[in-house]
């Protein structure tokens, strides 16, 4: 089973430039699989659009950061138990399944 810690996801956090008000958020997501706000919800599901009509000013503007830590720093899109990509590995990740790379 895939696992994340804190100390990680902070320092992956801080090279891609993360807003510090949004790491707390995504450090209860990966490693204890809380559900995070709508926002990262859809970050986490790969949905450009909705992420951007639901992102605050410096979060708007930090797209591309976000986009920089998904791709650097989160295992591969698609792979078997990944937290991110699609709504349906965000929801097996919340469920505390393993998504078989939908």
């Amino acid at each position: 089973m895939m696992e994340f810690n804190k100390k990680d996801i902070e320092e992956a956090c801080e090279r891609c430039n993360i807003p510090l008000q949004m790491r707390g958020g995504i450090a209860r997501y990966l490693c204890q699989r809380i559900a995070p706000g709508h926002f990262l919800r859809a970050v986490f599901e790969n949905d450009l659009l909705d992420s951007i009509s639901r992102a605050d000013d410096g979060n708007r503007a930090a797209i591309e950061s976000y986009a920089r830590f998904l791709y650097n720093e989160m295992p591969i899109r698609g792979t078997k138990g990944a937290p991110w990509g699609s709504p349906y590995a965000v929801d097996q990740w919340l469920a505390g399944g393993q998504n078989d790379g939908k």
